[in-house]
């Protein structure tokens, strides 16, 4: 899983639709070492789960990528098919499925494009119905029990305490992930997603640089 990772990321970032051959390997470079260099992986030298939902995540918008750039049943099935059985590697996968579905729904709708939206769906909805069984048989009885401990009580927004208490925990979540990605403070930071996700965006992949801008959020809302 550890190699799995930055090759998932220089796959993601060569496959974005850079002009030229040079663009797309230094791209797909430059992703694959600001893996391997994030302050996550350099202070972590154990092999545990979120290994596996960070670079099921990069494979997932790597596929959607794909299918941007070459529209097919074969590309979208296959976007699906790992969609659907990525649940057995990684359970935050299927919030990462939830926001590439709706990525591509947005985008087909935003152009008009009702054949492709209407693919979509259906792919959506076969991706669901195997995660739908797959949780059932593989990771319900374990998800009882993690829900029964009070250990992530802390990772979840605290609606109860009232909209200040919400608001001060979004604040901490964003420092740590700025710690765990490097990327410095919020001046830095900020800018930095920005303009990656534009950059995503103006290359030719609008339902990819949606899905990614949408994860954050969609976590949050779903905490």
């Amino acid at each position: 899983q550890t190699c799995a990772l930055p090759i998932s990321g220089y796959w993601l970032g060569r496959g974005l639709g850079w002009p030229d051959r040079f663009s797309a390997i230094l791209g797909g470079t430059l992703a694959a070492v600001s893996v391997l260099l994030g302050p996550a992986m350099l202070l972590r030298d154990d092999l545990k789960q979120y290994t596996a939902d960070a670079c099921l995540t990069l494979l997932l918008l790597g596929l959607v990528s794909r299918l941007e750039r070459d529209w097919s049943r074969r590309n979208l099935g296959l976007l699906a098919l790992v969609a659907g059985g990525g649940i057995l590697l990684s359970d935050a996968e299927v919030f990462v499925t939830v926001a590439a579905f709706a990525a591509l729904a947005v985008v087909q709708l935003a152009r008009r494009e009702w054949r492709r939206l209407g693919a979509v769906v259906i792919a959506g909805v076969a991706a669901a119905v195997v995660l739908g069984g797959l949780y059932k048989a593989f990771v319900a009885s374990a998800a009882g029990a993690l829900g029964a401990s009070a250990h992530w009580d802390g990772f979840y927004v605290p609606a109860g305490q009232g909209l200040h208490a919400s608001l001060a925990w979004i604040l901490k979540m964003l420092a740590l992930l700025r710690a765990d990605f490097g990327i410095g403070p919020a001046v830095v930071a900020i800018p930095l997603v920005l303009a990656g996700l534009g950059t995503v965006f103006v290359l030719g992949r609008p339902a990819t640089a949606l899905a990614a801008a949408a994860l954050l959020p969609e976590m949050a809302v779903l905490s």
